[in-house]
């Protein structure tokens, strides 16, 4: 796969093991042949220290590994992230459930996170409730995707992004998903997609620009793995994993939609000159594609 860069890598640290609504028999398969126990955060300490931990040059730190919003320690560990010397942004990776509970949306934007991921298995809310064993968690996530666009309204100098995770599997179909995914994407008002295949589960060209017609008239960002063939600069960001010896860039998070054609569509260019859209100050004040005068960075 032919990787490419991004102006912002996002330092990923494991918040526990299980995975974000993972779906279930996947999960199921990997704790069996790892010898997991269920879902559990990891102590606080051991992620302070991998915080500790990052280069100095690391502005953007992620949590994922386990759903956040169940850590009980998130308001520390947030804090610790935010006020290290140099911190810019904060990904949250999350199932969206949480988000529409209380006030959680808000309290996180306003302890510090700009970016969220919010994780798909299929765009039908049956379908996907069954993939990850939890029914009600699809409608939970479309609710927490509005809080975001409402706290993104209310509070426009946070420029917050949010991004949906096309998590592919063989149970849910491969990159067959992909489609309904995308059509799910423009329902809620994300901002992005990025795809996260398992081994051989990466959707085809047919597949990918079956997305894209859905994804880029709406403004929607398409990236990650199995889109390949794009110069350096095509995706908004990319995710570095980070825990104990050092950091290491996942596979695909760092490409985009595998077509130049559609790629001078998404950027709103027909150059190969960098994307003003992809400089640090017009990504935190409108993320991709740069549209002024959207609280999310989306067309109006």
């Amino acid at each position: 796969m032919t990787m490419t860069t991004s102006p912002f890598t996002f330092q990923l640290i494991p918040l526990g093991h299980g995975g974000i609504a993972p779906c279930a028999s996947c999960a199921r398969g990997a704790a069996d042949a790892a010898g997991q126990t269920p879902p559990a955060p990891r102590p606080s300490e051991d992620i302070l220290a991998d915080i500790n931990a990052l280069p100095a040059a690391a502005h953007d730190v992620a949590f994922g590994g386990f759903e956040p919003f169940d850590h009980p320690e998130l308001p520390r560990l947030i804090a610790a992230a935010t006020e290290r010397a140099g911190a810019r942004r904060l990904l949250l990776q999350t199932d969206g459930g949480a988000l529409s509970r209380g006030g959680n949306a808000e309290g996180a934007v306003l302890a510090g996170a700009r970016v969220f991921e919010i994780f798909y298995h299929a765009g039908d809310d049956d379908a996907d409730d069954a993939l990850t064993g939890q029914p009600g968690l699809a409608a939970a996530r479309q609710a927490g995707a509005s809080a975001l666009r409402r706290v993104a309204a209310a509070y426009p100098e946070a420029h917050l992004m949010v991004c949906g995770v096309a998590a592919l599997c063989r149970h849910g179909g491969r990159g067959a998903a992909l489609p309904a995914i995308a059509q799910a994407a423009a329902r809620d008002g994300l901002d992005a997609l990025r795809i996260e295949a398992q081994p051989g589960a990466a959707p085809d060209a047919t597949q990918l620009a079956a997305a894209a017609e859905i994804l880029i008239p709406a403004g929607i960002w398409l990236f990650g793995d199995g889109c390949d063939e794009l110069p350096a600069g095509a995706a908004p960001y990319q995710l570095a994993v980070c825990q104990g010896d050092g950091c290491a860039v996942r596979q695909g998070d760092g490409s985009s939609v595998s077509s130049k054609a559609l790629l001078a569509r998404t950027l709103r260019h027909e150059t190969e000159e960098p994307s003003p859209c992809l400089t640090d100050p017009c990504l935190t004040a409108h993320p991709s594609p740069c549209v002024p005068d959207s609280p999310t960075g989306r067309p109006s």
